[in-house]
């Protein structure tokens, strides 16, 4: 393994860590042990936010008085509506999967994400920082940019 490399996994393993001892802490305050802390965070809270965010356009949209012509209007409203029924659909199947005990949820996420692992090619540690940190990072920051687009 090359000197770059070897760098990388340095900072994703210490950002990883940062992550967790965050969540330890999160976990300590509201009195939840870390696996439940971890599934309550990162997927029903993270998840719940980036529904929220996903009704950011349309509240633009409505709240902006846009003078549409009915044809396009249309196409506008059905937009950010369709926009919202994608994050709605992928919190419902994040909320289905997981709708079990906080511990056997955790259990399953780490399950999946090992696949992912696997699956991809990166370590357990990139892979929860692609997604509950990087991506989704990302996907509030496009519905925040998507918001200022429209205005």
């Amino acid at each position: 393994m090359n000197i770059i490399n070897s760098q990388r996994i340095m900072v994703i393993d210490k950002l990883f860590m940062l992550c967790v001892h965050f969540l330890e802490w999160l976990g300590n305050t509201t009195g939840l042990n870390y696996k439940q802390i971890s599934v309550v965070f990162n997927i029903y809270i993270q998840g719940g936010i980036l529904f929220v965010s996903s009704w950011l356009p349309l509240i633009k949209v409505i709240s902006c008085d846009w003078n549409l012509e009915r044809e396009w209007s249309i196409f506008v409203y059905g937009g950010c509506l369709t926009y919202i029924g994608i994050y709605g659909y992928g919190l419902y199947r994040l909320c289905k999967r997981y709708s079990t005990p906080l511990e056997d949820a955790f259990d399953i996420c780490v399950d999946d994400l090992l696949y992912l692992s696997r699956k991809w090619g990166l370590s357990y540690n990139a892979i929860n920082i692609l997604i509950f940190v990087i991506g989704w990072i990302l996907c509030v920051g496009a519905n925040c940019v998507f918001c200022f687009w429209i205005s």
